[in-house]
């Protein structure tokens, strides 16, 4: 993602990460072990804080905030989906 000020230079909006990577540090992967999943879920809280932190003066970090607490939300619902019997997941 860029932004554009004025038609002058752009900057990275994730500081050098691509969209993709955000997702996945808020998501996470299907084959990710508990240690993993341990170490990923207390990366994308501190980010969530320090986006928190800075969502007072930067609007980019308030709705990337917004946008990493969704993400959060949805991670439980695809662990639900992933115990299910494999006839009912098609459906999910």
């Amino acid at each position: 993602m860029r932004v554009y000020a004025g038609g002058q230079g752009a900057f990275s909006a994730f500081d050098g990460a691509a969209p993709e990577d955000f997702r996945d540090l808020f998501l996470g992967e299907d084959d990710e072990s508990e240690g993993q999943r341990a170490a990923r879920e207390t990366a994308a809280r501190d980010v969530l804080a320090e986006l928190i932190e800075r969502s007072d003066d930067d609007e980019c970090a308030l709705l990337n905030a917004l946008y990493a607490a969704q993400l959060m939300a949805v991670v439980p619902l695809r662990r639900r989906a992933d115990a299910l019997p494999n006839s009912m997941r098609r459906a999910a």
